[in-house]
């Protein structure tokens, strides 16, 4: 972690920023607390979709806003997106469409290849 001062608004005012030890990225505290919430996600989806099995949520629900069908496993995982993310700003869901407010807008596919999933075909994932 560095502290640096926000020399543009000609003030003394400390500006916390992180470094990632692995590409050296620099992240502001806001974008951390987004990146943990996001990998926090991605968590509960892991365990929700190795425990889940009520057939409803492998069945398709409805027609997502994107256009193709959404099950059950489709709208359990937006749910946890929705939960963890809303915070940080607009949601743009290929399940629900808009969700909520905000300056900063996350474009979402809960479970990008939900068809390979139900088939259990291993390629498959979120696109955040």
């Amino acid at each position: 972690m560095k502290c640096l001062k926000n020399e543009s608004k000609g003030n003394s005012a400390k500006m916390e920023l992180f470094i990632c030890p692995h590409c050296f990225e620099v992240f502001t505290l806001k974008q951390q607390t987004t990146l943990i919430g996001l990998i926090k996600a991605c968590q509960e989806i892991v365990e929700m979709l190795e425990v889940t099995t009520d057939p409803e949520a492998f069945k398709p629900q409805k027609i997502g806003a994107g256009g193709d069908e959404s099950v059950g496993l489709d709208l359990m995982a937006e749910a946890i997106f929705v939960q963890r993310l809303q915070r940080f700003g607009q949601i743009s869901s290929e399940e629900s469409g808009i969700i909520g407010e905000g300056e900063a807008q996350i474009v979402l596919d809960p479970i990008d290849g939900s068809d390979n999933l139900l088939t259990r075909f291993p390629y498959y994932g979120a696109s955040i």
